[in-house]
């Protein structure tokens, strides 16, 4: 049985691995866990911090502008009648530039 230590809850299906005489992953015996030995439970400060920071990228998320839709009709409407140039070449070589900066494998080419 495995005990949340957060919650408090004991989920009776689940097997716990780091029981002390059970096989953790790979078969290999857990290290030295002395058996009556309770295991570390999280601390109530790194939970707030973890709900703290939840709470935050939440927020920040909400706060993200959705899209001008208005403005991306101007821009299509623009390019359909010419009056903006596209070039191709150039946005395809930005779009490698992002995808280098943000660490993505490049495609084979």
């Amino acid at each position: 049985m495995t005990t949340n230590p957060i919650s408090g809850v004991t989920n009776p299906i689940v097997a716990d691995a780091t029981a002390p005489g059970t096989s953790a992953a790979g078969g290999a015996k857990p290290d030295t866990v002395p058996p009556g030995t309770a295991t570390a439970t999280a601390d109530s400060g790194e939970v707030s911090h973890a709900q703290t920071l939840l709470n935050a990228i939440s927020t920040m998320a909400q706060n993200i502008p959705s899209v001008d839709q208005q403005r991306v009709d101007q821009i299509r409407a623009a390019i359909e009648q010419g009056k903006l140039s596209v070039n191709a070449q150039n946005i395809a070589q930005r779009l490698m530039e992002i995808e280098a900066q943000l660490g993505a494998p490049s495609s084979p080419g």
